[in-house]
């Protein structure tokens, strides 16, 4: 896949205690917001929403979705009506990859948001594995209602549950509302990403 040359941050989120679910982890985040907020918190929680591991019939609607989410908010390429092979033998090979997950966040039979996680082993932290989520997105029409927060508490909750030492991803730098909002959720700005287009 072709890199756009955009410079990237990396951040990181040390695991902690595990919270069960992602209603526990959004109300641990309301405990220190406003009344107000409160009351959109709640909104939130009582979405019907299912966060599940993709299927190859969901594949059409996670390269459309992620497709629209380019950094300057304009499509990252055209897309053929019909999608090529290339991205069906690519979900072949997540699926078949334990230490992969492909995930999406669902409404009534719809994928609003989805995101793919990595288990990466290093040799540093005596083997233990760090989980790596990157392709993080969300419907337009569905940001700002609680469905990235519900999606990265069941990040956390899984990496906490798997025994990794961080999560980590990388955001372009010029994406300013993810920052802040993963920022939020208790990631720091710890290192400098950089990429090479080999493409």
């Amino acid at each position: 896949m072709h890199c756009s040359g955009y410079q990237f941050f990396l951040l990181t989120l040390r695991t902690g205690p595990s919270l069960h679910d992602s209603k526990q982890a959004a109300l641990h985040l309301c405990t220190a917001v406003s009344d107000a907020a409160n009351e959109r918190w709640r909104f939130d929680l009582v979405l019907d929403l299912t966060i599940r591991r993709a299927v190859r019939g969901d594949v059409e609607q996670i390269v459309r979705l992620g497709n629209k989410g380019g950094p300057d908010n304009r499509p990252r390429e055209r897309l053929p009506e019909t999608l090529p092979d290339g991205y069906f033998e690519a979900f072949d090979r997540i699926d078949r990859d334990a230490n992969q997950l492909l995930m999406i966040a669902e409404m009534n039979g719809r994928v609003i948001g989805t995101f793919h996680l990595t288990f990466l082993t290093y040799l540093a932290g005596a083997g233990k594995e760090d989980c790596q989520v990157e392709s993080v997105h969300v419907a337009a029409e569905w940001r700002g209602k609680g469905v990235g927060k519900q999606m990265m508490n069941w990040v956390i909750d899984a990496a906490k549950r798997r025994g990794c030492r961080r999560v980590q991803l990388t955001t372009d730098k010029m994406r300013h509302d993810a920052h802040r909002f993963y920022l939020g959720l208790g990631f720091a700005f710890s290192h400098e990403g950089a990429k090479l287009s080999l493409a």
